[in-house]
């Protein structure tokens, strides 16, 4: 009986030396690639990169585990930051960068060797996108259509017009059509232009431009009359353009002088009944006035000792109360869905006052760092198509034409299989 219990314990022994030294045999002899080097399919060395994210990704080495990728600025041996040091069990990885010259380095990984690193140089400069403004409007501010002008200089106003790099202003006498000089031609960076003319009758045009595109020309008619008596000149009222809406209260109203003018009287006008809600003078040719919230108009005349001139009124619009913030409907938090055609629907009390919208927001990661999505909507729907096998998240604001927006909803995360 001992005897056999002595060969049993031989036996055992000896089948746990070798499992030990089987296991021993897999670590001693992983395999070695140090020697071994990765190749890089993208970014290549001195590639431009046209799009603010950018893909790497190499070959794989056989016996790796893992990869470590490093993105550095302008380079490794002049680093200003190191966009990423990341280890990675796949051969490609996506990152969002800012315009500039990069680096870039990626090594193989096991247990027990790695590879050196394989390095490129790049640059991200993304495709500069210019809007197409061919269907904008300029809206001419002064001279208005029609107006007669006492005094000089003439300063020629307009709005804004979105995406517009610079604009063409042109004046003619009597008009374009039957011009007998264009007096004014010239390319403005900004929204007006001051200018002096003679008596006469004239037309003045203005169109915007990109390096893409260009509005229509936008035209007013108008006369230069310097010696019109004091109560037919006209104030000619700058800033802000009629029917201007604003979430502030507090409103700089601009105006041209008046020759023989000591005083401007201006009156904040209730349309609802036509009485006057406010009224200050002034010696300058402007003043901050505070408005009511609501829809309001503002009148103003040019007086001195013995004459006024008539009142020259425009509309106005203060709205300051910011929309309700939307819930989100469908998707639901957490929802699967089958389909890649995704429909949004929320819902929002509206408040009283200007147009308001929606902006709907999506994004591919859990930290919100990575939209793949925004858009203005309203109607309380929204149908998009994204892709399969991927995990989405979802927020939504509102915004009115005022300018005042809400805060974000919740977010809600769904999926598509």
């Amino acid at each position: 009986m001992n005897l056999s219990f002595k060969n049993m314990n031989k036996r055992y022994f000896f089948a746990i030396s070798l499992l030990i030294l089987i296991s021993c045999e897999a670590i001693l002899f992983e395999e070695d690639i140090s020697d071994r080097a990765i190749v890089i399919l993208a970014p290549l060395n001195n590639s431009v990169i046209e799009n603010a994210n950018v893909n790497f990704n190499w070959n794989a080495v056989e016996d790796a585990l893992n990869y470590q990728l490093q993105v550095a600025t302008p380079n490794f041996a002049e680093a200003v930051q190191l966009a990423t040091d990341s280890i990675l069990p796949a051969t490609a990885f996506t990152i969002t960068l800012e315009s500039g010259e990069y680096q870039w380095r990626v090594r193989a990984l096991n247990e027990n060797s790695e590879t050196i690193y394989t390095t490129a140089s790049f640059t991200v400069q993304p495709e500069v996108f210019t809007q197409d403004i061919s269907e904008s409007l300029v809206v001419l501010i002064a001279p208005s259509e029609g107006s007669v002008i006492e005094t000089n200089p003439i300063i020629f106003s307009w709005e804004e017009v979105a995406f517009a790099e610079n604009h063409v202003l042109q004046v003619a006498t009597p008009n374009f059509e039957n011009a007998q000089q264009v007096v004014v031609d010239e390319l403005v960076v900004g929204t007006s232009l001051e200018q002096t003319l003679s008596n006469g009758s004239y037309q003045w045009r203005v169109k915007a431009k990109n390096s893409s595109s260009e509005t229509n020309f936008t035209t007013n008619n108008f006369t230069v009359n310097t010696g019109a008596e004091f109560p037919d000149r006209e104030v000619v009222i700058i800033s802000p353009p009629n029917n201007f809406i604003s979430n502030q209260s507090d409103v700089n109203l601009q105006w041209q002088a008046v020759e023989e003018a000591t005083i401007y009287r201006l009156q904040i006008i209730d349309p609802a009944d036509n009485s006057v809600v406010s009224e200050q003078t002034t010696a300058s040719t402007s003043l901050i006035t505070t408005f009511p919230e609501g829809n309001y108009s503002w009148q103003i005349r040019a007086e001195n000792d013995t004459q006024s001139t008539q009142y020259f009124l425009q509309n106005i619009t203060i709205d300051s109360v910011v929309p309700n913030i939307p819930v989100l409907l469908t998707p639901t938090d957490g929802e699967a869905l089958a389909s890649t055609s995704v429909n949004f629907t929320w819902s929002r009390e509206a408040i009283e006052g200007t147009t308001e919208s929606d902006r709907i927001f999506i994004y591919d990661d859990a930290a919100l760092t990575n939209l793949i999505l925004q858009e203005e909507v309203s109607g309380g729907t929204f149908t998009t198509t994204l892709n399969s096998n991927q995990t989405y998240y979802w927020k939504m604001n509102a915004f009115d034409e005022a300018g005042n927006q809400s805060g974000d909803s919740d977010v809600f995360s769904f999926s598509i299989n």
